[in-house]
């Protein structure tokens, strides 16, 4: 139906009376379900829709840490303060939630970052620390490296600690959406917002849709869009256009610790992986990729490798020497969208015990690694220097690999 009042959402029959509110929030992962809390807490009337659950998009498939910033030191330090800031904020308030994560970053012989870069960056860190509640970095000698850590590869020269923080992502969202709740917010998850009502060019409220198939319509003063990479879609509802760039980022879950500590390591393309131990499972990953497909597609896949999947990338991603990982069963893959975004630290995966993962071989990898070394003359002139560089880099350390692994080691 045409409104009869130009830049004003037309009314739909069937849809029941308008509530009233001062803030609506769409979004229920942990940025939405903050907000909520924190206008909650202030005596603002707060309606809070998640299309979803509770923290099932983006905050759900992370790597269950709280970002402390430490990628940003060598640029922007402001907002490694911030960051660790933040953290600071949620260990005070939820403290019952977060634990220490701590990093063992190796230093191998020709690395770029040596030894002493590496503690150099640490010590600047460690100013920022006290922000969020952590203890400072230590460096470690070879020896004391691999007794921490047996695993590591014999080459290792040196390491540096960091500490972090990890959470429970899920039990984050809702024990903020719980607290929203008790201080007078109303929170509806399964309710998907399928339109904006404006009033000429101001948006007054929102019009979902919830789990039961029933449509309702809600007012508000204010109407905040915390739908991290649905943002151009919830914004387009009110003509405003927000360019995003949304990459997709996989992790490889693991249903047991496979280290004694989380371990920051470089993949054979040389991009910074993360292998974070958590108390019952392992986090590898996490691949970083331009998406152009549809962001509601499934988050999660099991079992198998599924075909034309990058998963292999990562479980097959390491330093010299060859990595262990495969050895080892994954539980399954899950997939977040963000930004790009990759965190500086070190190399030398350790090598790992035997197990039955199989997430490709050696000779697999050669021969990737050498066809599209052979296929970048044509290709290159679609790709950045840097992509192009990084191709050459892997075709180069996988054409040192054996075929086969010694299942002694």
């Amino acid at each position: 139906m045409a409104s009869v009042f130009p830049g004003r959402t037309p009314i739909i029959r069937g849809v029941s009376a308008p509530s009233a509110h001062d803030v609506c929030v769409i979004g229920g992962g942990v940025t939405g379900a903050g907000i909520a809390r924190d206008l909650s807490l202030r005596g603002l009337s707060v309606l809070l829709l998640e299309k979803g659950d509770w923290g099932g998009g983006t905050s759900g498939a992370s790597s269950w840490m709280i970002h402390g910033g430490p990628r940003y030191l060598e640029f922007d330090w402001e907002t490694t303060r911030l960051s660790t800031q933040d953290a600071g904020h949620i260990v005070t308030i939820a403290r019952n939630l977060v634990y220490r994560v701590v990093f063992i970053i190796p230093v191998l012989p020709h690395d770029r970052n040596n030894i002493e870069r590496m503690e150099t960056a640490m010590e600047v860190y460690d100013r920022f620390q006290p922000l969020k509640k952590a203890h400072p970095h230590r460096r470690l000698t070879a020896d004391e490296a691999r007794q921490a850590e047996p695993g590591l590869s014999p080459d290792v020269i040196g390491a540096v600690t960091m500490e972090e923080w990890g959470v429970d992502p899920h039990r984050l969202v809702y024990a903020n959406v719980e607290d929203a709740v008790a201080h007078g917010a109303r929170a509806l998850n399964h309710t998907k917002v399928i339109d904006l009502i404006r009033d000429g060019g101001k948006v007054i409220g929102v019009r979902y849709r919830a789990s039961d198939g029933s449509i309702s319509e809600a007012r508000a003063r204010a109407v905040v869009n915390a739908t991290g990479p649905w943002s151009p879609e919830v914004s387009g509802m009110a003509g405003v256009p927000v360019r995003l760039r949304p990459a997709k980022g996989i992790h490889i879950v693991y249903p047991h610790r496979i280290s004694n500590f989380s371990i920051s390591a470089e993949s054979i393309d040389g991009r910074d992986l993360l292998m974070v131990s958590h108390a019952g499972f392992t986090l590898l990953g996490t691949t970083d990729d331009d998406f152009y497909g549809d962001l509601d597609s499934s988050s999660r896949c099991t079992g198998r490798w599924p075909r034309k999947h990058p998963t292999p990338y990562a479980a097959s991603s390491g330093t010299r020497p060859g990595p262990r990982r495969r050895r080892l069963r994954c539980l399954e893959t899950s997939r977040t969208w963000n930004h790009p975004a990759s965190l500086r630290g070190g190399a030398a995966y350790p090598r790992w015990r035997r197990s039955s993962c199989r997430a490709g071989t050696d000779a697999g990898r050669k021969k990737f690694w050498t066809m599209r070394a052979a296929a970048g003359s044509s290709a290159d002139a679609n790709r950045s220097p840097k992509q192009s560089l990084r191709t050459q880099r892997g075709a180069s350390r996988c054409a040192r690999l054996p075929t086969r692994f010694d299942a002694s080691a």
